[in-house]
């Protein structure tokens, strides 16, 4: 979804690649810190396995295919990708219960209920502010 926002929003596709890259290094230079703050020293890097690093790879493909298509095609493959996450996320798999990855967290105050709702308010905006979006500039 960030790398069809950066199609429509930056003026050179071939621009897409770098702030993808930039966006993906502070995103992970981000939760690293998060995780050395909040997490065990041994569950440090759990967010790093192998699903994560094959979602990075098949979003960088999908979005090489999709940076072919005309600007008609990227806003509509990006509405179809927001509709099904939220899809997904909302209907497929509507528990999200954090209460059982508890044990790899040390501390154990009310901080992850702020931070797992700010995470889940940020999930569930921005595939609906990507959709606004698309549809306001499906015309221009």
């Amino acid at each position: 979804m960030v790398g069809v926002l950066l199609l429509t929003v930056l003026r050179k596709p071939r621009n897409v690649a770098m702030v993808l890259l930039s966006v993906l290094s502070v995103v992970s230079l981000v939760k690293f810190v998060t995780a050395a703050i909040l997490l065990r020293s041994w569950a440090l890097l759990l967010w790093v396995n192998s699903e994560a690093v094959f979602g990075i790879l098949l979003g960088t493909v999908i979005l090489f295919i999709v940076s072919r298509l005309s600007r008609a095609g990227v806003i509509l493959i990006g509405s179809a990708v927001a509709i099904t996450y939220l899809v997904v996320v909302n209907v497929v798999f509507p528990g999200n219960d954090p209460a059982a990855a508890m044990t790899i967290y040390h501390w154990h105050y009310k901080h992850l209920l702020n931070y797992n709702g700010l995470a889940q308010t940020i999930a569930l905006t921005f595939p609906i502010l990507l959709l606004c979006y698309l549809w306001r500039v499906r015309k221009v």
